[in-house]
């Protein structure tokens, strides 16, 4: 009995055994992982329902991409266009000056111009000075260049005699230019101190030659032929000098006798050596339609009043007449010119620059050097009073005309 049960408790664990085995043969005999014991369970929480707070939106299903020609653009605001400044404002201007260097229209010239570039947007201002031919070259370059409104003139009374009476080289056509501004200049006539001669009479009374520097022939030359036949004196007149200044220099060294020059330049060139008796003033042209002083040499008496004075009767004849035609000629003495065909934007900023020039306190302090006078409507030519004398001057009658190139 015990022998039976030794035998089946040995069978049990033999038939165990070979079930283990078999089963680890069906999964590939792999060994066995022990499973660990499971984690305590924890008590299962409640749900809880998310707070409060705004309600959401359902996203909608996405919109159907819209063909081009369903799109439409949203408006946009119009980008500000910038101010547009004064025409000249950033450019650069030249001017041709029709004289040499150093002379009243150099003089005057620059220094309008100086001025007038402050009140329209400070372009840069270059010159070239271009007299030969008596300023002929440098109105042929003037009107010849690009009408874009950045190439002025400086002419003079010269240039403008020249081109009436058909002077060689003047073959332009100055009807392209049209004069914007200038003085209202007189023309006066000096003596070397050293002549010791205070009036017309006592220079008369030397009996000889009074020698005349100029630098060609021109409406000065053409005027100091006829005054001496008016005023009674002979003269000799001396040709090439480079400019007015040059002749200043040769009077003041005693190599000629006499010279002119215009107004403008005496404040700042001759006063002073007037007051010192190196130079004598004996008489002008006067300015407008009657001939009267300059009030920038208004202590120098008029052609008009010393020949009054020296044979008691006003100027007449043939020679005064010319003589006189050539002076009332010139009203526009040194005009500041422009091309007629420039921009309009040009125009209307030359206009309004000129308007607050002649209004500014600045240039009327520099105006009592220049013309004699804080009024500048007085001193200075500009808008429609320079335009009429312009037109006087382009209807000269051909009985003036023939005079002038009649001229001695």
């Amino acid at each position: 009995m015990e022998r039976r049960t030794g035998f089946g408790v040995m069978f049990g664990v033999s038939l165990l055994l070979f079930l283990v085995a078999a089963t680890a043969l069906a999964g590939g005999c792999a060994q066995p992982t022990p499973t660990p014991p499971p984690p305590p369970t924890a008590a299962p929480t409640p749900f809880q329902p998310p707070a409060a707070g705004p309600a959401l939106t359902p996203t909608p299903p996405p919109a159907a991409k819209p063909t081009p020609a369903q799109t439409t653009p949203a408006p946009t605001k119009p980008s500000p266009v910038p101010a547009k400044g004064p025409f000249y404002q950033g450019k650069t201007v030249t001017v041709v000056i029709a004289a040499g260097v150093g002379g009243g229209p150099d003089t005057v010239g620059r220094s309008l111009t100086g001025y007038l570039a402050k009140h329209i947007g400070n372009p840069r201002i270059v010159y070239e000075n271009r007299q030969a031919g008596g300023g002929a070259t440098g109105m042929q370059y003037f009107l010849q260049a690009k009408p874009d409104g950045l190439t002025w003139a400086v002419a003079t009374g010269g240039v403008q005699m020249a081109w009436l009476s058909e002077a060689q080289g003047h073959n332009y056509d100055i009807r392209k230019a049209a004069p914007i501004l200038s003085t209202t200049q007189s023309t006066f006539w000096y003596v070397d101190g050293k002549l010791k001669v205070r009036n017309v009479k006592e220079l008369v009374a030397l009996r000889r030659p009074i020698t005349i520097g100029q630098t060609v022939v021109s409406s000065q030359s053409f005027k100091e032929k006829y005054l001496e036949k008016v005023l009674g004196f002979p003269i000799k007149q001396v040709f090439g000098y480079s400019s007015l200044n040059e002749t200043k220099l040769a009077v003041l060294k005693g190599e000629l006798d006499m010279s002119s020059q215009g107004s403008g330049v005496w404040s700042s060139d001759f006063a002073s050596i007037a007051a010192a008796g190196q130079v004598v003033p004996l008489f002008q042209d006067g300015i407008g339609g009657d001939m009267r002083r300059s009030p920038a040499i208004a202590t120098i008496p008029t052609i008009t009043e010393v020949h009054q004075e020296m044979l008691n009767k006003p100027p007449g004849g043939k020679d005064w007449e010319g003589l006189k035609a050539l002076i009332l000629l010139r009203q526009i003495p040194i005009p500041l010119m422009v091309q007629t065909d420039i921009p309009p934007e040009a125009v209307e900023t030359l206009k309004t620059g000129i308007k607050a020039l002649m209004a500014s306190e600045e240039f009327k302090d520099f105006a009592v050097t220049q013309v004699g006078t804080k009024d500048t409507e007085r001193g200075y030519l500009f808008g429609d009073e320079i335009a009429r004398q312009w037109q006087k001057f382009l209807d000269t009658p051909a009985e003036i005309v023939a005079l002038l190139k009649e001229a001695p």
